[in-house]
């Protein structure tokens, strides 16, 4: 009981401690996407600022990238179905599963981080989705502790990160982290939805903690909902 207080407060000063930087909704919004049957959750594109570690080759950094890009994903279809709970807020949509999305990808030979630039409509109509949802991360580091997040990226990545990319206990342990989210239709690319987050983030926290406080704001004001 003790332990689940204590997440709670600091589940809300995590929360607290973020600024929603714009909102937008199209004019219309219910009546443009009545059509509407399924929408699928790409993955996030996921940007680390900073200066670079030698250590961490090219292919580190892309297998890095696509660990935490379909961590994002894999935590905002999630939250997006926890938001729906207990018979209220329901979707009016069906919500493609994620593996679903990134196993059409993969038939098509789109990795995780080339799916970054391609255009919505032909994500849309690869995955054979009405709409997408795309995701944009920016951060000041690395996660350390990806595994937590029950997604294997390799342990000499996971130690390596461990060591070089450590927050201390006290000095500079909160980093802003920049969330930008968006549904876009299939037929011509509109973005239908959109809202921007900035949060500081305490990385003495695991990353799944730090990925879900992150989404779980921003699935609270997602639309396609039942009256």
């Amino acid at each position: 009981m003790k332990n689940q207080i204590i997440f709670c407060l600091s589940l809300i000063i995590f929360l607290s401690s973020c600024k929603q930087n714009r909102y937008y909704s199209i004019d219309d919004f219910e009546d443009l996407t009545k059509s509407h049957k399924t929408i699928a959750v790409l993955p996030f594109e996921v940007v680390t600022i900073g200066e670079d570690d030698p250590s961490i080759t090219p292919e580190m950094v892309e297998k890095i990238n696509a660990t935490e890009s379909k961590a994002f994903q894999v935590s905002f279809h999630n939250q997006l179905l926890r938001s729906t709970k207990k018979g209220k807020n329901q979707l009016r949509i069906n919500l493609q599963h994620y593996s679903t999305t990134i196993s059409k990808l993969e038939k098509n030979n789109i990795s995780i981080v080339d799916s970054w630039n391609e255009s919505s409509e032909k994500m849309a109509e690869i995955l054979g989705v009405d709409a997408v949802v795309k995701g944009r991360v920016q951060k000041e580091k690395y996660f350390s502790d990806l595994l937590s997040a029950g997604i294997e990226i390799g342990n000499d990545i996971i130690n390596l990160l461990g060591s070089r990319n450590r927050v201390p206990f006290v000095s500079n342990r909160n980093k802003n982290i920049k969330s930008d989210y968006s549904i876009v239709d299939s037929e011509k690319g509109t973005v239908l939805w959109s809202i921007n987050y900035t949060c500081q983030a305490d990385w003495r926290q695991q990353s799944d903690q730090i990925v879900d406080n992150i989404n779980r704001r921003s699935t609270k004001h997602f639309p396609y909902r039942v009256d």
